[in-house]
């Protein structure tokens, strides 16, 4: 229940939200959560919605592997609409982003700074 402070309405501190972290879709918080803020952190200085981008990870890397079973692809493409983590169109985020003329492709090819397991170029 929100409370008044100095005037203004502060919603109270949620110990799972804003003390332990913030909600996360999985089922892995650095492929999933991590690809979606990736996604969003890409849209924020691009300005708007590219037209078309690559995610290109290192053959070597935890993303060649897993990124389809762990929901990276869908998280990179609800983060560069602009979705909230949470959406529940999350599931079909490719399909919409193809159908919005965004253009997303995943390759896998050797990242010669690549220096950690979740490396991937944008």
């Amino acid at each position: 229940m929100p409370f008044v402070f100095g005037g203004g309405i502060v919603k109270p501190i949620s110990i799972l939200n804003d003390v332990l972290g913030p909600v996360m879709r999985g089922p892995s918080s650095s492929h999933t959560a991590g690809s979606f803020h990736i996604g969003t952190l890409a849209r924020s200085l691009l300005g708007d919605v590219p037209a078309s981008v690559t995610f290109t990870f290192d053959p070597g890397g935890s993303y060649a592997e897993v990124y389809r079973q762990q929901g990276s692809d869908l998280a990179f493409a609800a983060g560069l609409m602009g979705w909230t983590i949470t959406d529940e169109r999350f599931q079909q985020a490719l399909d919409l982003a193809a159908a919005q003329g965004l253009s997303i492709t995943f390759a896998i090819e050797r990242l010669p700074d690549a220096d950690h397991p979740n490396s991937a170029l944008t």
